[in-house]
């Protein structure tokens, strides 16, 4: 999959959708979309392999902590 900006990657884990761009080989921006989230949310792509290494009963935990603006004490980390 590619979008204007250049590749695009789609993971679906444990009801979560997550999708990462990419400018060459380096990431983007990624998003991540899940049962308890109304809209897709930015992720800190320096959290991305810790969701993709995550196993079921942790995946959700990882997700949360992913997502900018909670558990990163409020700090907005590169997206």
């Amino acid at each position: 999959m590619a979008s204007a900006e250049g590749p695009v990657i789609a993971v679906e884990r444990h009801h979560w959708r997550m999708r990462v761009t990419f400018t060459g080989k380096a990431p983007k921006t990624a998003s991540i979309t899940g049962p308890d989230l109304e809209e897709s949310r930015p992720v800190n792509l320096r959290l991305i392999n810790s969701l993709l290494r995550a196993s079921p009963a942790e995946f959700a935990a990882h997700a949360h902590e992913a997502i900018i603006g909670k558990g990163q004490n409020g700090s907005q980390a590169r997206t």
